[in-house]
């Protein structure tokens, strides 16, 4: 990370407005040559069509970024290589969770519902 892209992650834009004010900052730094999007990467992850995921690169220090695009209560992001691995790391850990969670609380149904009819 150098000054001529950007110096932290961002995890998630808490608003439209935040996202837009970051996409002009963006788009000025590609403008100036600063940074460029990575056309070969971009359409990796296209799903019919649409793609929400931007791969750009610094000139300067050759950082790696992507960016995904805000979708409803997805508030995308803008990461390095370091930041992706550590969000899509809590991420298998949140579902992973979530799934353990719902297990144990079907088996403990199950568990009642058949205690209630015997």
């Amino acid at each position: 990370m150098c000054t001529d892209c950007f110096e932290n992650n961002m995890m998630g834009f808490p608003s439209q407005d935040n996202y837009n004010n970051f996409i002009r900052i963006l788009d000025e730094k590609v403008k100036s040559q600063k940074m460029k999007i990575n056309t070969s990467l971009e359409n990796s992850n296209s799903i019919l069509g649409i793609n929400f995921r931007t791969y750009v690169t610094c000139c300067s220090c050759g950082e790696n970024w992507a960016l995904e695009i805000p979708d409803h209560s997805n508030r995308g992001y803008f990461l390095n290589q370091q930041g992706i691995e550590i969000y899509y790391a809590k991420k298998n850990r949140h579902n992973r969770n979530v799934k353990r969670n719902g297990l144990f609380i079907l088996t403990l149904i199950l568990i009642l519902v058949f205690y209630k009819c015997t």
